[in-house]
């Protein structure tokens, strides 16, 4: 917030109270000085790109051993990596992610189909990760050889929330 005028006015200021909804907050600057002192003293980067990598190759991988490299890659850097599906003469994009995201919730992975790694994230989460994609990337091969993937969603397919509306 900036309070300007003319000389003769703001020499008032100095008289009066005046104040912001946040104009005595320090726990912002507190927290960010706490990161960057972490940042110095602990191989955050390093780390979170190791894992990003680990995390991103290790899916790649699982995609290519369950033959859907026409179907499923990985995009986006290390540290923020999205699984990302292409449509098939007979599943689109929606019913692949929904089956994709149903999978994984029901092993224990809680994603919207993209990786943001943080500091916090271990090497035992990313075989966690890395250990359901096995399951669920050979599911999703089954799914599409035995033309069954809409007998397999447990709910509808996902709809983009934002979509062009027909004219009228």
């Amino acid at each position: 917030l900036v309070v300007i005028g003319y000389v003769e006015v703001m020499v008032y200021m100095e008289e009066i109270f005046f104040s912001t909804t946040f104009g005595g907050e320090t726990l912002s600057l507190a927290a960010a000085r706490a990161v960057l002192d972490k940042l110095q003293r602990e191989p955050v980067l390093d780390t979170l790109a190791a894992r990003g990598r680990a995390l991103a190759d290790g899916t790649r991988a699982r995609i290519e051993a369950a033959g859907l490299l026409d179907v499923v890659s990985v995009s986006g850097h290390p540290t923020w990596s999205f699984v990302v599906f292409a449509d098939t003469p007979r599943y689109d994009v929606a019913r692949l992610k929904t089956f994709f995201l149903q999978e994984c919730l029901a092993r224990g992975v809680l994603t919207l189909g993209s990786h943001n790694v943080c500091y916090a994230l271990t090497d035992a989460d990313v075989e966690h990760v890395l250990a359901a994609y096995d399951e669920v990337f050979t599911d999703l091969r089954a799914a599409l050889d035995a033309n069954d993937l809409d007998e397999r969603l447990r709910c509808a397919p996902l709809r983009p929330l934002f979509q062009v509306r027909p004219a009228r």
